[in-house]
């Protein structure tokens, strides 16, 4: 008997867990009708649960069967007056990273889920989510801190999976590779910052001595100039492929003479990349004759060296931008001339900084108080910089006085502007400590003291006085415009704006005094003193002199700047209609610019279309330019060039009509500061400098990027891989030792 109660015991606990699975089959497989049917409440339901196990165990023992009731998950269940929310399929097109699993009715971010190094596991959406499901829950996930670093970590990923691996990483361990790397930054380093070759074993030792070391073999000032050769190489690789790419360039181009005494000639390319304009170095050329012919060979010869020789014949070049010398824009044989006679569309526009330096050594020569200027600033410059006994002694009595002494600066005939503004504002703001010591050394009986008398009548003469702080303010609006001319982001079409904006600042100075002038009326009494220092020559003749003098030297600024920039030729002013500033507003807006497109459409017509389908361009460009007045009105030149690039498909005519005049050079101030920094690599000590290490250092700090952000991985590469022998970077193998043979 108790082996049958045993073996029964036993078949009732094999039917129970047999039945508790049948339960469990029975849950997930609820019909829709089931699932409308009221919930239970977690506790009835495990109650009813336990009944029917009981019921279904009586029923097997009896030989029959029944069906489980479906079992309710305390997770799933809800009250009868709550509605389960459901999962819209719509909303995966909406996030493309939601994904859904209709079969376990589970929501899971497919980006999160795949960082789990960088998410927080616990989050519901990472670990699967099963409801209640809004929209608004993974809106405000997808704007998570934690998703965009996967985003981010996804994008850096593919881009690393769509680069190829580097042959010099496949072949070097890691140590060597890391060896190079400190090479390659420290070479980069040097040429950044204009530094010596010989300073490249320095600084490797300053590198060991912080405990980062380098291969010692390499560490010598060859090995430097081979490293900067290899990098300026792949950098110019680099601008290269970019100017292939671009659609219109133009070339800038100055000349001069370096320190060894060669005639360079300094190339740059203006083009549009990522909608906006960008001006680059791209060689400075040695020259063999300073004529348009020697010109057009060093420049076709180093097109040629780059592939880029199609530029000379192609409709891609659309200008050129000079200093304006007569072997470059010469109406006859100048450069620009022997260019247009293959590409009779190309512009030469004369560098409008030169121009505008031109117009104020134009408009001071009319004035006589100018000479006397220039000769007190020379002499005060020789006076006090060549005799460090008179310069202390300035400083001596600038101390007394509590002030601090501004040096004195050389006027350039070149930068003109600039240091005329410098000069004027040392000597007026020095100018009480320099006639109190010049009163000193006057009293002197030596060989100084007959100049500083001069200087001194010069100094406290009231009409040069007055005319001094008349002039710096004439001159601070003229530079004002000379800086604006030296942007790169200068657009042709803005000259005319600007520069009328100029000519009406210095007609107001002819009625209302400015700052420098103001300070002097103000300060200067009745008496004639000024700064406690008594002036002399004051007068209503010396006041009716100042102010005839004041007026003509505004007039013919006006008169120059005028002749220089507003009287120009057609197909520049044209390019005045994308200055949304200027646009008249109402109805005059309309029908304005009509002409001026129409005239630069005709003369690009090339670019724009082909022959047979120049009548539909231009009456598409004129389409176009309607609706683009409206969307334009107020922007900048270099917002409508985006604007434009962005919607090539509503202007597709104006948009690259649009490229066209933004790519026409402005000004060569670019030149300008590459030969400064041309001085500063090839200078009196390093005079004997070759022309190829002159062009890898000049690419290097004018086209590579900051130290750091520069990666050495592509220049090691190349220095790696050209190579006519292999690069024995794990050290030379040694010889084995020959076997002695017994004869």
């Amino acid at each position: 008997m108790e082996e049958e109660m045993i073996i029964k015991s036993k078949k009732e606990e094999s039917a129970h867990y047999a039945n508790a699975k049948k339960m469990k089959r029975a849950a997930k497989a609820v019909t829709p009708e089931d699932a409308k049917q009221p919930r239970m409440t977690n506790f009835f339901a495990k109650n009813s649960c336990s009944e029917g196990a009981v019921q279904n165990v009586t029923a097997e023992s009896n030989g029959t069967s029944e069906e489980p009731p479906a079992e309710t998950s305390p997770s799933t269940s809800h009250p009868q007056n709550e509605r389960r929310r459901k999962f819209k399929q719509d909303w995966c097109k909406l996030l493309t990273w939601l994904k859904f699993d209709h079969s376990t009715g589970i929501a899971i971010c497919e980006i999160c889920s795949s960082f789990p190094g960088i998410v927080d596991h616990a989050s519901k959406i990472v670990k699967g989510f099963s409801g209640p499901f809004k929209l608004e829950t993974f809106k405000k996930h997808g704007q998570s801190l934690q998703h965009n670093k996967c985003i981010k970590a996804k994008h850096a990923l593919l881009a690393a999976e769509a680069t190829p691996l580097p042959a010099c990483v496949k072949k070097m361990d890691q140590g060597v590779f890391n060896h190079m790397k400190v090479l390659f930054n420290v070479a980069y380093y040097i040429a950044k910052h204009n530094k010596p070759y010989t300073d490249f074993k320095g600084l490797l030792e300053l590198t060991e001595k912080l405990g980062v070391a380098a291969r010692e073999e390499y560490a010598n000032d060859k090995r430097c100039k081979e490293f900067i050769s290899h990098i300026a190489t792949v950098i110019r690789k680099e601008l290269i492929c970019e100017l292939k790419k671009a659609k219109y360039v133009s070339l800038m181009l100055d000349e001069s003479t370096n320190k060894g005494g060669v005639e360079e000639l300094i190339l740059y390319v203006r083009y549009i990349k990522n909608n906006g304009i960008k001006e680059v170095f791209l060689s400075v050329l040695p020259l063999e004759m300073a004529t348009a012919d020697g010109y057009l060979e060093a420049i076709t010869k180093e097109l040629k060296t780059h592939g880029l020789s199609d530029w000379l014949f192609s409709n891609k070049l659309i200008g050129i931008g000079t200093d304006g010398a007569a072997s470059m824009i010469g109406a006859e044989d100048g450069l620009v001339q022997k260019v247009r006679r293959n590409l009779s569309h190309v512009i030469g526009i004369h560098c409008v900084a030169h121009r505008l330096n031109l117009s104020v050594l134009s408009s001071v020569k009319e004035g006589k108080c100018i000479d006397d200027l220039d000769s007190v600033l020379k002499k005060l410059y020789q006076f006090y910089q060549q005799s460090p006994k008179r310069m202390r002694q300035l400083k001596q009595v600038a101390e007394s006085f509590h002030e601090k002494i501004q040096n004195f600066q050389y006027l350039h005939n070149i930068r003109w502007v600039s240091s005329k503004v410098g000069a004027l504002s040392a000597l007026v703001k020095d100018w009480k400590c320099v006639t109190v010591h010049l009163e000193s050394v006057a009293a002197e009986k030596d060989s100084a003291s007959a100049v500083a008398r001069g200087l001194l009548k010069k100094l406290t003469d009231f009409k040069f006085v007055h005319m001094l702080h008349f002039l710096l303010d004439y001159l601070e609006i003229i530079k004002n415009l000379s800086l604006l001319f030296q942007r790169e982001e200068l657009f042709l079409s803005t000259i005319e704006l600007h520069v009328k904006n100029t000519i009406c600042s210095l007609k107001s100075l002819k009625d209302v005094p400015k700052q420098h002038e103001e300070r002097f009326l103000t300060g200067a009494s009745l008496k004639g003193q000024y700064q406690d220092v008594q002036l002399h020559g004051l007068g209503n003749t010396a006041t009716s002199l100042i102010q005839n003098e004041k007026e003509k030297m505004i007039q013919h600024g006006a008169k120059y700047l005028e002749e220089r920039f507003l009287i120009q030729r057609n197909i520049e002013r044209s390019t005045a209609v994308f200055d949304t500033f200027a646009w008249p507003s109402g109805k005059a807006l309309q029908d304005y610019g009509v002409d001026d497109i129409t005239a630069l459409a005709q003369h690009f017509q090339k670019q724009l279309s082909a022959p047979e389908m120049h009548e539909k361009s231009m009456h598409a460009i004129h389409n176009e330019w309607y609706e683009f007045k409206v969307l334009g009105k107020g922007k900048k030149l270099c917002e409508l060039l985006d604007l434009s690039l962005s919607n090539t498909d509503r202007f597709p005519v104006l948009g690259n009509l649009l490229s066209i005049v933004s790519v026409l050079p402005v000004s060569t101030a670019c030149c300008e500061r590459g030969f400064s920094l041309m001085n500063l690599v090839k200078n009196k000590f390093r005079s004997l400098m070759q022309q190829e290490s002159l062009g890898d250092l000049l690419m290097t700090n004018m086209n590579g990027p900051s130290v750091k952000d520069f990666d050495p991985v592509k220049a090691i590469d190349h220095w790696y891989s050209n190579c006519k022998r292999t690069r024995h970077i794990h050290g030379h193998k040694k010889p084995s030792e020959k076997k002695m043979t017994l004869h």
